[in-house]
C-alpha cells in the first residue's frame, strides 16, 4: 500500500503544486524506497534492492539532487510506474500463493 500511495503522489506531482508538497514528496518517496529496498533485501531480490536503493538516494531530502522540471517529470513518471507495478505484481503473486 505505501508504494501505491507514493506512486499516486508522484503522478500528482506532475501538476503544479506548492513547493512544500515537493519537499514532503521527497520524504515519502525516499522512505518508501528505502523500506522497499530493505524488504527486497530480506527475500534476496538483489536487482530490486539496487533499483529502490537508487530511488531512495535520488529522492533523499537531506542532500537533494537539484534537477530541472523537464528532467524530474519523466523521472517521476518512471518511478511512479515502478512503484505501482511492483506493488500490484507483489499483490498478485501473494494471491496466487
Amino acid at each position: 500500500m505505501p508504494r501505491i500511495i507514493a506512486g499516486l503522489l508522484l503522478l500528482w506531482g506532475l501538476f503544479p503544486n506548492l513547493y512544500p508538497f515537493y519537499i514532503l514528496l521527497r520524504f515519502i518517496v525516499c522512505g518508501v524506497s528505502g523500506y522497499t529496498a530493505y524488504r527486497y533485501a530480506q527475500i534476496g531480490r538483489d536487482g530490486a534492492v539496487w533499483f529502490f536503493g537508487a530511488i531512495a538516494v535520488l529522492y533523499n531530502p537531506i542532500l537533494p539532487f537539484y534537477l530541472t522540471r523537464e528532467i524530474w517529470l519523466p523521472v517521476d513518471v518512471l518511478v511512479a510506474i515502478l512503484f505501482l507495478w511492483s506493488a500490484f505484481r507483489e499483490r498478485r503473486s501473494a494471491d496466487v500463493a
